[in-house]
């Protein structure tokens, strides 16, 4: 597959005979050139698609078993190898790609790899790097998540958002599947998550149909700009430029919207106006980005490898039980990447 679509990979937790498949690179983008156990896993998402979403809750139980189906059939097709350390996977990547096997791990590391999809020798295989053999985590259920979501991980919202809008649905469904399987929470995709995290505690019926269900991120922008643009603090405090005229009530709809996508794509630089915008066109001051204690350094991805700020445990959801424990790992800081990498190459976060 030609998408690319950005992976968040850290420690996995699978026996070493278990495969799974995608293209991953060292910056965590997943180029999907999965070959995948096609007829059950199709099944699945048609299921999925087709069925009536009455709660968030109960659609995340039922959804639950697709991703149990999901995650057999890419077991038994031998499409997941695991290694326990970024050596191990440093080797893997020169097994495919002889040329780069020097000064890999280096570059690996650098990068905050863990895990990539063979382009050569290792076509159709995902390298992943795991902590603790037999034990499913946080980012087995967020790839799990993308290939539900979308054949091959492709969706509409990828189109339409990016790769970070694209993770940052997948990081909040994600969270929500691994505590309906009872697996540890880790931290990924920190400032696309949070947004998500605060549009979909409004409207999780329209999220779950834009992503899960594959319905696009149009119907859901509308909401959104709605309620933006009646906020009497957004339309106060936002006087420049686009931001004038796009909270003002006497331009077209069209315009709104696109302030509101491109403020989603950066929600980092933008922080202020989801804070002051939407947090208050809603009145939530608890959920993802609303949250009075999440700061834009909570949601802002610094250091090498890269690491998510402690405090992103305060941009998560109110109803959220589990700590943010384990690796930080790390996504774009709110740079739209939409176009991806080169094959083959490693770049850097």
């Amino acid at each position: 597959m030609t998408n690319t679509v950005l992976v968040f990979l850290a420690l996995l937790g699978l026996s070493e005979a278990n495969t799974y498949t995608g293209t991953l690179q060292p910056n965590l983008r997943f180029k999907k050139k999965a070959m995948l156990s096609v007829r059950d896993i199709n099944a699945a998402r048609t299921s999925n698609r087709g069925a009536t979403f009455n709660d968030e809750a109960s659609a995340i139980t039922a959804a639950n078993v697709h991703l149990n189906t999901i995650k057999a059939d890419l077991v038994a097709a031998n499409n997941l190898i695991t290694v326990t350390s970024i050596s191990e996977l440093a080797t893997k990547w020169g097994e495919d790609k002889p040329d780069e096997a020097s000064g890999a791990e280096a570059k690996l590391q650098a990068a905050g790899c863990r895990g990539f999809t063979g382009n050569n020798a290792l076509a159709g295989k995902i390298v992943i790097q795991v902590a603790n053999a037999g034990v499913e985590n946080h980012d087995v259920v967020h790839e799990l998540v993308h290939v539900l979501s979308g054949d091959q991980g492709s969706t509409d919202i990828l189109t339409q958002l990016g790769d970070n809008g694209n993770e940052g649905f997948t990081e909040y469904y994600a969270r929500k599947f691994c505590k309906e399987r009872g697996v540890e929470q880790m931290a990924a995709y920190p400032a696309h998550y949070s947004v998500i995290a605060s549009v979909c505690t409004k409207f999780p019926a329209d999220c779950w149909k834009a992503y899960m269900q594959n319905g696009g991120w149009a119907g859901i922008e509308i909401k959104i700009a709605d309620a933006w643009s009646k906020t009497t603090c957004a339309a106060s405090e936002m006087k420049s430029g686009i931001v004038s005229y796009a909270l003002n009530d006497g331009y077209e709809e069209s315009r709104k919207r696109t302030f509101v996508k491109q403020n989603y794509l950066d929600p980092v630089k933008k922080f202020k106006y989801w804070k002051f915008g939407w947090c208050k066109a809603i009145g939530d001051t608890t959920n993802g980005i609303c949250n009075t204690q999440c700061t834009k350094e909570a949601i802002t991805v610094t250091g090498t490898p890269p690491v998510v700020n402690e405090n992103f445990k305060y941009c998560t959801l109110e109803t959220e039980d589990d700590a943010v424990t384990g690796p930080q790992q790390v996504s774009n800081d709110g740079e739209d990447v939409n176009p991806g990498p080169a094959e083959d190459t490693v770049t850097e976060v």
